[in-house]
């Protein structure tokens, strides 16, 4: 985990996960905004979360994102959080066990406005 948007050894955490062929999870929470080595925290393993729990950088009152390049990965995910319902118009039926982790609307562009203003709130941050 990047502790108050301090990035911690990627470096060595990525060395570690290619020699025992582990999968690297990025715990960034706490670092939206953040660079290691000129690139976005979160962005290093197969995928990075960030929180926009009330005491994080940006807030929408709880939730956060799950960030990968990996499209399979992504497209299970959003399946996965959006309770594993198959696509149809009046039947709900669930393949997988799946969770209603959606964030609602409003919520979201609060945190839209606020990403809008993170190259200033970043600075006063720092």
């Amino acid at each position: 985990m990047h502790t108050f948007g301090h990035p911690s050894d990627i470096d060595g955490l990525m060395a570690v996960a290619r020699d025992f062929n582990l999968i690297v999870v990025e715990d960034a929470a706490e670092s939206l905004g953040s660079y290691y080595q000129g690139q976005h925290t979160g962005t290093f393993g197969l995928m990075g979360t960030f929180s926009f729990n009330g005491n994080k950088t940006i807030t929408t009152g709880g939730g956060g994102a799950i960030l990968t390049n990996d499209l399979e990965l992504a497209r299970h995910a959003k399946h996965l959080t959006t309770t594993a319902k198959q696509p149809h118009a009046w039947e709900y039926r669930h393949d997988e066990i799946g969770y209603n982790y959606r964030m609602p609307n409003i919520n979201a562009a609060l945190g839209c406005a606020q990403l809008e203003q993170l190259p200033y709130m970043l600075v006063a941050k720092r």
